[in-house]
């Protein structure tokens, strides 16, 4: 009911004001780096103060950090939400509950912390430190390494998570679950399908942003393209590798 909500009337979550957060919970190197880029892309932009651009940029309200000035430019996004992070796990079999040949319930188990861009690329290591690779010869009679899952569709799947999850109220108490099983991965987040777009429409249809000022951050930050090219490219590394297509779900106010 609240995401319906949400779209209809237009609330934008990733605006709420961290009212514990102060301007020196900003990493001041994220900072320096945030203008440096934004300034460089945006000339228009770059004529206006430092604090007037975070403003404008959704990072700021009122002189204080909002959720999404804390989590792309906080120095400890967690110390005001311990939740919106991410659990990384490895289960022995294919589901959870499955046990290791020593009994162990995970093979390896983290929790991740930090910025947005900082917990896409400590997910991104723990995900090729747990693939494994297989070795291949290819057509012309040379050896290649060819990884389980093609690391730029799982980059896309994580950055989506980040990206496209709910940062309301209702789940700063849940984080984005990735895990590896021996026959799959699945990554997760709070918040099902935002606004018109319908599963049967993923990749075919630019789809609304629950969150545009974390994703245009993320562009100035990143490089990401926010073009709505993520999921076309998730369909399309899968198919080059020779894998059966993603799976997506929505349901619950999850996105699977």
């Amino acid at each position: 009911v609240y995401s319906f909500e949400v779209f209809k009337r237009k609330i934008q979550d990733e605006l709420r004001i961290v009212e514990r957060a102060a301007w020196d919970d900003f990493d001041q190197n994220a900072l320096d780096e945030y203008f440096f880029k934004l300034k460089k892309a945006k000339p228009n932009l770059a004529r206006q103060s430092n604090e007037k651009i975070l403003q404008l940029q959704g990072l700021t309200d009122q002189g204080k950090p909002t959720v999404a000035g804390i989590m792309l430019l906080g120095e400890y996004p967690q110390a005001f939400f311990p939740q919106l992070s991410i659990t990384a796990m490895v289960v022995a079999g294919t589901e959870i509950g499955d046990l290791g040949e020593r009994g162990e319930r995970f093979v390896d188990n983290q929790r991740i912390e930090g910025t947005i861009p900082q917990m896409l690329e400590e997910t991104m290591a723990f995900i090729r430190r747990n693939m494994r690779v297989a070795t291949v010869i290819n057509g012309d009679g040379k050896r290649a390494d060819q990884p389980e899952y093609p690391p730029v569709a799982a980059r896309e799947i994580v950055l989506n998570a980040l990206i496209h999850r709910d940062y309301s109220i209702h789940t700063d108490s849940s984080p984005i679950r990735v895990i590896l099983y021996q026959d799959r991965m699945e990554v997760e987040n709070p918040g099902g399908l935002y606004g018109r777009i319908t599963i049967d429409e993923l990749g075919k249809a630019a789809a609304d942003t629950r969150n545009p000022f974390i994703a245009g951050g993320l562009e100035v930050l990143m490089g990401t393209e926010n073009r709505f090219s993520g999921i076309p490219t998730i369909i399309h590394e899968m198919e080059k590798a020779g894998l059966p297509p993603a799976v997506f779900e929505s349901r619950r106010g999850t996105f699977k």
